[in-house]
């Protein structure tokens, strides 16, 4: 009786500790500056990035598109997203489907980690501008 009360409160530890590390790594692969490499999207409206005029969009090519990455705690984390005119900030957390769910100050972002590399799609919802946009990222070189 001994034995199995040892090996069931062992067998829960190692559980509860495989959890506490996975955790502990969930973004950690996220830390650094990721730039665009491609992207494709819609937009209605004027937006303060510059982005030109309503339309689809898609380019590829770093366009000035990046998402620094510059704290991560468990499965959250912060930073900056911006184009070749400003910079916003940047929130976000991986939830338990590994999808990142992130927001700046006038929009939303849902993300997928891939192997080599990260889609971020952008929503903006408002009533003069509308944007749904998706880029496909790479960590840069630094």
């Amino acid at each position: 009786m001994m034995l199995r009360t040892i090996a069931i409160t062992s067998s829960v530890a190692l559980f509860l500790l495989a959890g506490l590390v996975s955790t502990a790594v969930a973004g950690s692969d996220l830390k650094g500056k990721w730039t665009t490499e491609e992207r494709e999207g819609v937009r209605k409206g004027e937006s303060d990035h510059g982005l030109g005029e309503d339309g689809f969009t898609g380019e590829k090519g770093d366009e000035g598109w990046s998402l620094t990455i510059s704290e991560v705690n468990g499965r959250s984390f912060v930073g900056e997203w911006c184009s070749s005119k400003r910079c916003e900030g940047f929130v976000g957390v991986i939830n338990a489907q590994d999808m990142l769910l992130a927001a700046d100050e006038d929009g939303y972002f849902i993300g997928t980690r891939l192997d080599d590399g990260l889609e971020l799609c952008y929503l903006e919802a408002g009533e003069d501008l509308q944007i749904a946009d998706c880029h496909m990222m790479k960590m840069a070189d630094e």
